[in-house]
């Protein structure tokens, strides 16, 4: 059997209909709206990878390069959830996150930190400022993204915090 080139048009129609199927098969209601996740990273590549990730897996995500982009877009669209980079130049993930408490109608927006940073001090310090859980970016399993988001996406009231390095 001969295969026929497939044109870059055609690849690409493809793609996207495999990747609204994929993310339709993660949202069992279709008259539900995506949750917004909003991915804070100061590395462009990590942040647009893992947007990417999130719309694959069938969430409505964005990016900010850093704190001030992050507090612009959550006060200009309603956010289920914050994965937060914690070492950012000017302000850190740490300050965006005490900002965030600080401020009542963003008080409830669950943040994960996923970070690099594997320091115990920076661990607690995230979790005792509201953070729900702690997931290092060395180690970061697709079902693990996944089960986080969905237990802590449009909830405002934060669960038990949780450090994960692995299962």
């Amino acid at each position: 059997m001969r295969r026929r080139l497939v044109t870059s048009a055609e690849q690409l129609q493809v793609q996207a209909i495999e990747d609204s199927l994929y993310a339709q098969s993660y949202c069992s209601d279709k008259l539900r709206p995506m949750p917004h996740v909003l991915v804070v990273d100061d590395h462009e590549n990590t942040a647009k990878a893992m947007t990417a990730l999130l719309r694959r897996l069938g969430y409505d995500a964005s990016c900010a390069l850093n704190a001030n982009d992050a507090l612009e877009s959550l006060r200009n669209k309603p956010t289920a959830l914050v994965l937060l980079d914690v070492m950012m130049p000017q302000t850190s993930g740490l300050r965006l996150l005490e900002t965030m408490r600080a401020d009542s109608s963003l008080a409830g927006v669950p943040v994960i930190i996923h970070s690099a940073y594997c320091d115990p001090v920076t661990q607690s310090e995230a979790l005792r400022l509201g953070a729900v859980s702690y997931l290092l970016k060395d180690y970061l399993p697709l079902n693990k993204i996944r089960e986080v988001i969905e237990t802590y996406a449009g909830k405002a009231d934060s669960a038990p915090a949780t450090v994960a390095q692995g299962d």
